[in-house]
């Protein structure tokens, strides 16, 4: 197979094989990128039973769309009748590598299960089990981000079975006693698996052995695992909790679901983070140590030491918060919270425990965030001015609803993370003495939702009421016009309008089509070549496109292109800011892409990230309107670009041209309308 093509896939590599299907390391020429191909053995396909099976496991798990689970792209099939799944290919390690080095630390332990964890969830939310929870199931990317492969072993709950009920498909050593006598599972079998995963990765060795399948099968229906304590000593109780309930025999008794265990996770994470949590070992070395201090006659001994030290503490604590005060004022009347924020941060104390009251209130603000869904974590960097424009380091203020958490005075930078929902980021500007109470929606994981946000109704710089909508993060890329080409986009009539306004002329729709070409003359954007995007811009916007080529995407793509209300609450918000980021315009050089420096990877500028989460708004390229000109039938563009100065962001400096116009500096971003109840 090494070195064929299949379809548009040129194999490369073989990557292994289990009793499902071989797979292979391969190059989607297509799309110039790598993807893994599952292939179902030669002698599996003369079985129509199992074709129909793969088939149905492939459309299982193409249905998924996680960050902890393999992406699955197309199932398709060979000349010879063989049929693959086409997969994403990640760089790392299978966890069944890792281990065999041995036992993993404990907090490497936790990130991994939680990954696994929220995993499963999805799929269990979905009506899918996994049955083949296993190390080698379970990839590790260089990025530390953990994938679970090969949802080819799983069934949709409820689905008419097409397998034969005797037939059991997972890697015995973690079945559960349910799946072991052969009997109909459900996700709790995946708890018990994810359980298995766990005690290995602690202890290094399996729950359950045998020198044969049957002995095995045996230990997993009567005999209780070894005590994770008799193995190692520095394992915290959640983890020997999760263990111990996981296993249980009985279904009843054991977690009813994934999501149980990762809150348990999640809690024993944020300890790990915080520094708070006190192991096993750590808790015998502290009763240890203890046991040589209860004598009587040394007791006051300790009791005078510990005063002496708590009298001297409160007298150093005294003298800091004393010379703190001291060099805080002039910085306050000076405006330089930068340095008032390092300061405080150095000393060791906080700015709520600074007593003058008035000192506080000249030197912060509250904070107030609400989110639906309640229970967003909320993770802020403070964006550092001087020496350069800066992101400080991450840190946790908590779960949604945040109400007047005190901060002091500056630019944040706020991630919003919630369970099954996609993460946002944005900008806040924190005033001394003022509270900022901010509401944001955050959208579910699903492919209709991929790359927008969510900007809520509310009234833009003019006073005009804009309906919720969601609106791209960023323009429209070269990789993803690419899909709106390959997909015929420009040979679909159904995308675009029956006559077009070309050279001021009426044009049909078949004329006007054949002028939107590269520079060989395929369909495509004028500054592409050979129906391709120049290399190593896949990540740059698309440019050389008309306003006619950008709305037939968006009817592809089943979106719209923003209006001139749209753009603005989604680029300004209801604030008079000059820029999408605030007020600061110093800094512009530094937040967006203006002066003629070609364009740039879309989000290429974080700190320029507008108060609803969308990069780019300022600078890059121009970007198309619905909008027109009623009286010549212009098209409108606005934001500014690589070519332009950054004044030309302001809506005073929008343009207008032809519809059919097309610049290397003009691209598109697209926005869908959505009902309230949604």
């Amino acid at each position: 197979m090494i070195g064929k093509t299949v379809s548009h896939y040129k194999i490369l590599e073989k990557l292994g094989g289990g009793g499902m299907g071989v797979v292979y390391k391969a190059e989607d020429t297509k799309l110039k990128r790598t993807v893994a191909l599952k292939f179902l053995p030669p002698d599996l396909t003369r079985d129509d039973e199992s074709k129909v099976r793969f088939i149905q496991e492939a459309q299982a798990a193409s249905a998924l769309q996680h960050s902890n689970i393999c992406t699955i792209h197309e199932v398709d099939e060979t000349e010879d009748g063989q049929l693959f799944i086409v997969m994403a290919c990640y760089e790392g390690d299978t966890l069944k590598k890792k281990m065999e080095q041995g036992p993993l630390e404990i907090e490497n332990v936790v990130n991994i299960a939680l990954q696994v964890g929220k995993g499963l969830s999805k799929a269990h939310e979905k009506g899918i089990v996994h049955r083949d929870i296993k190390p080698a199931n379970v990839m590790i990317t260089d990025g530390r981000v953990v994938k679970i492969l090969d949802f080819g072993l799983a069934k949709l709950t409820g689905q008419t079975r097409i397998t034969k009920t005797a037939t059991t498909m997972g890697t015995i050593a973690y079945m559960s006693p349910e799946q072991s006598r052969g009997e109909t599972v459900d996700q709790r079998t995946d708890v018990w698996a994810l359980g298995v995963i766990i005690y290995q990765m602690v202890t290094g060795q399996l729950p359950f052995k045998g020198e044969y399948d049957q002995a095995v099968v045996y230990s997993i229906l009567n005999d209780d695992p070894e005590p994770i304590d008799n193995l190692r000593t520095d394992v915290p109780a959640e983890i020997q909790e999760i263990v111990q309930k996981s296993l249980q025999k009985d279904v009843e008794l054991r977690y009813q679901r994934v999501g149980d265990i990762i809150g348990i996770l999640e809690a024993l994470k944020r300890k790990f983070d915080s520094g708070q949590l006190v192991t096993p070992d750590q808790k015998k070395e502290h009763r240890r140590k203890r046991k040589k201090y209860v004598y009587a006659t040394l007791a006051v001994l300790i009791v005078s030491v510990i005063a002496v030290a708590l009298f001297l503490r409160l007298g150093s604590k005294a003298r800091r918060m004393n010379a703190l005060l001291e060099q805080l004022h002039p910085m306050v009347e000076a405006a330089q919270f930068d340095e008032a924020f390092k300061l405080i941060n150095d000393s060791g104390l906080a700015l709520r425990n600074l007593k003058t009251k008035d000192l506080v209130v000249r030197l912060g603000g509250n904070l107030s965030i609400q989110t639906m869904p309640v229970g967003a974590l909320v993770t802020l960097a403070r964006i550092n001015s001087k020496p350069d424009l800066s992101k400080g380091e991450d840190f946790s203020i908590g779960l949604t609803p945040v109400v007047d958490h005190l901060l002091l005075a500056g630019e944040y930078l706020i991630n919003l993370s919630c369970e099954g929902m996609n993460s946002l980021e944005f900008l806040v500007q924190i005033d001394p003495g003022e509270s900022l109470e901010v509401n944001r929606t955050l959208l579910e994981q699903k492919n209709e939702f991929s790359g927008m946000v969510r900007i809520d109704e509310g009234v833009n710089l003019d006073g005009q009421s804009i309906p919720a909508f969601l609106i791209d993060k960023h323009e429209v890329t070269n990789a993803e016009f690419l899909d709106f080409v390959t997909a015929r986009g420009y040979n679909e009539e159904k995308f675009w309008p029956e006559d077009m306004m070309i050279a001021g002329v009426l044009t049909p729709w078949e004329s006007a089509v054949q002028k939107f070409v590269d520079k060989t003359g395929i369909s495509g954007p004028r500054f592409w070549s050979g129906g391709r995007y120049p290399e190593g811009k896949e990540n740059h916007p698309v440019v050389g496109i008309s306003w006619h080529e950008a709305k037939a995407y968006c009817q592809w793509a089943g979106k719209n292109l923003p209006n001139w209300g749209q753009w603005w609450r989604a680029a300004l918000g209801e604030k008079e800011s000059t820029k999408p980021w605030g007020g600061d315009v110093r800094t512009t050089h530094l937040r967006a892409n203006f002066g003629f420096r070609g364009t740039q990877p879309v989000g290429s500028y974080p700190l320029g990230v507008s108060l609803f989460g969308c990069f780019d708004m300022a600078g890059n390229v121009r970007e198309w309107l619905l909008d027109s000109n009623a009286d010549r039938k212009l098209r409108t563009v606005v934001g500014g670009s690589w070519k332009d100065p950054d004044y030309m962001f302001e809506y005073s400096h929008a343009e207008s041209f032809d519809p059919d116009f097309a610049s290397e500096d003009i691209g598109f971003r697209c926005v869908k309308i959505i009902s309230q109840e949604k």
